[in-house]
């Protein structure tokens, strides 16, 4: 009996398996790369819904809070956030413990905001003008880098385009 009359029938099956195998592959990959780009278009970091605050110039910003951003720097190997303010004006500085609003920097290329704190922030006693003080945020998931720009945020009020140190 010749062997290569039956053969042809196997090997075109075979090879109609090995096309759908291949098919199924590709359409498999097809919906996991969308299944993941719609994921992290569905959870892109994204600013916060809340009313936006006013952005001003850094002289408007100082008359409005009471405070001079004197540097936002990172610090404990970049997982955290030292934003350093000098107070000019005692009353309007309180802005700063506002419950609703506290502070936060917002990184101007991803929108993400950074507001938790490292530790509870509270300061005893009353601000003195002249004096600097500090919050310490959470870099979560080291987002922001050396020479990020970002938005401080304080209170109801902006300042763009600082640059972290």
């Amino acid at each position: 009996m010749d062997n290569s009359t039956t053969s042809k029938p196997i090997r075109a099956l075979g090879t109609v398996w090995v096309a759908r195998w291949i098919l199924a592959a590709v359409l498999g990959l097809i919906l996991i790369t969308s299944a993941i780009l719609w994921s992290r278009a569905s959870t892109a970091l994204k600013p916060e819904e809340k009313q936006e605050p006013a952005i001003i110039s850094q002289a408007a910003f100082e008359e409005a809070t009471g405070v001079h951003i004197v540097r936002v720097v990172l610090t404990a190997g970049g997982g955290m956030i030292d934003l350093r303010y000098q107070v000019i004006d005692p009353d309007k500085a309180l802005i700063i413990h506002e419950g609703e609003n506290p502070p936060a920097i917002m990184d101007e290329a991803t929108g993400k905001i950074f507001d938790t704190p490292w530790m509870n922030h509270s300061h005893s006693g009353e601000y003195q003008a002249g004096v600097t003080y500090y919050a310490v945020l959470m870099n979560s998931g080291g987002v922001l880098t050396k020479g990020s720009k970002v938005t401080v945020i304080l209170g109801g009020v902006r300042l763009e385009h600082t640059v972290v140190q």
